[in-house]
């Protein structure tokens, strides 16, 4: 199996590990025991997952969840390029795309820059 990019638990069944590989998301419901590829999924960089839904975060910038534990994957809709972080709680989706924070609270749909000029520290 290619290396592992990022990785989120299941807080409610932590059996059960999505990862993100460069050939696309790997599922494991075995403690990370073993993995298998998830067909037909979006090619992720970043995971996060909250309550019931795991969000994802694609190479193109695309904002995708699924609500079954990382088997199928809805689009959501999309950021500017691809995110360095992404964090979500409740009904609050942030990214970090280059220098700037973006914020959605309408479910991924739209993204409202909320910090810019970061810069490295």
């Amino acid at each position: 199996m290619p290396g592992l990019y990022d990785l989120a638990v299941n807080p409610a069944d932590p059996a059960v590990i999505v990862g993100t590989t460069e050939n696309g998301p790997v599922r494991s419901i075995d403690s990370g025991a073993s993995f298998q590829p998830v067909a037909a999924a979006p090619l992720l960089a970043l995971l996060a997952w909250t309550g019931g839904a795991l969000y994802g975060a694609g190479v193109d910038g695309q904002i995708h969840v699924s609500t079954d534990e990382g088997v199928t994957w809805k689009t959501l809709g999309s950021l500017p390029s691809q995110p360095s972080a992404l964090a979500v709680t409740g009904t609050i989706v942030a990214a970090l795309v280059g220098d700037t924070i973006l914020e959605s609270v309408d479910g991924a749909k739209s993204f409202t820059p909320r910090l810019t000029e970061l810069g490295a520290h």
